[in-house]
């Protein structure tokens, strides 16, 4: 939680960014703490299977809409092109739910997508500041 306090708070100077968080099972009550800590939360409900949020956003990676960095995504990547098979999908998870975030929103405002997450324990996102 601490790392996350201080994404919030450094990101940009003066203000807490917005830490959107999945609220299912036990990253609701994360969301929760950190919202009586005066942290602008956004929980996230999960209901659909990682794979179709995964269909879901590809048209956005396909179209160019979405990026990603030559280099520091490898694992990501690794993730996107081995879903289903490979061990690990907590990136691919993330990624979709930042996708589908900042797409959903009113598009108006600029928007930052910026991911933390640490393998085997959930992700959390900012998106807005």
């Amino acid at each position: 939680m601490y790392r996350l306090k201080l994404l919030s708070d450094q990101l940009v100077r003066g203000w807490h960014s917005k830490l959107c968080i999945e609220s299912n099972g036990y990253q609701g009550v994360l969301a929760e703490v950190l919202t009586n800590a005066k942290y602008p939360v956004e929980p996230i409900n999960v209901s659909d299977s990682k794979e179709d949020r995964l269909i879901g956003v590809s048209h956005y990676i396909k179209q160019g809409v979405v990026l990603f960095p030559r280099k520091g995504a490898e694992a990501l990547m690794q993730q996107i092109l081995g879903f289903g098979t490979e061990a690990h999908d907590d990136l691919v998870e993330a990624t979709t739910l930042m996708i589908g975030q900042v797409m959903s929103g009113d598009n108006v405002k600029p928007y930052c997508g910026i991911m933390i997450f640490e393998q085997g324990k959930g992700c959390v996102l900012d998106l807005e500041f």
